[in-house]
């Protein structure tokens, strides 16, 4: 660095002068005047700088809570599909399990010669249709019951004395529903 500096004036300004120039610089930027008290600009810089950290402060707070509102959100959407896709999933593995059911059904109404196994069979069926309850699993009511085509599908229409018109006069296969979701229609046959 060279021993002269340029004014803005354009003089040239020896090292001397250029000392002093730098000490006086150095007390106007601690604040201090020839009186040696804080200045009004190191005051309002000090104001200034405080309200600006309070305005970040302020800003960081913010996003902070944003922030926390954002994650409470994303932990609510998720527990709400992780219940989704439980309850999918043990609908279609209720599905799947439905002709077992229909199945220990069909074999508990045929007659057989051993009343043993008939009552196994039965009991079977019965604790089947107990534990597919407790999963919130329920039988569709569908004889007796008006035609409604979200939970009954029709397959057969039939003229009946017993019913009037629009009325399931029988049931083919049973339909379940799994917490208000239909998993199989009721197969019926339908008064006209």
């Amino acid at each position: 660095m060279s021993q002269k500096k340029e004014k803005e004036d354009g003089e040239i300004m020896g090292t001397d002068d250029r000392s002093s120039v730098e000490g006086a610089a150095d007390t106007a930027e601690l604040g201090h005047d020839d009186g040696g008290t804080i200045s009004e600009t190191v005051k309002e810089k000090k104001k200034s700088a405080k309200e600006q950290l309070k305005e970040e402060l302020t800003a960081a707070n913010d996003r902070m809570l944003r922030i926390m509102a954002e994650y409470e959100n994303y932990r609510k959407r998720t527990e709400k599909e992780k219940q989704t896709l439980v309850s999918f999933g043990t609908a279609i593995a209720v599905e799947r399990l439905l002709p077992v059911l229909d199945t220990l059904e069909a074999a508990a109404a045929t007659k057989s010669g051993d009343p043993e196994y008939k009552k196994g069979v039965e009991l079977t069926a019965a604790m089947f249709a107990t534990k597919l309850n407790s999963l919130g699993v329920s039988e569709i009511e569908a004889e007796g019951a008006k035609f409604d085509p979200n939970m009954h599908d029709c397959v057969a229409s039939e003229e009946s004395d017993k019913y009037e018109s629009g009325v399931v006069i029988r049931v083919m296969q049973k339909g379940y529903v799994f917490n208000e979701r239909v998993i199989r229609p009721a197969m019926v046959a339908v008064s006209v």
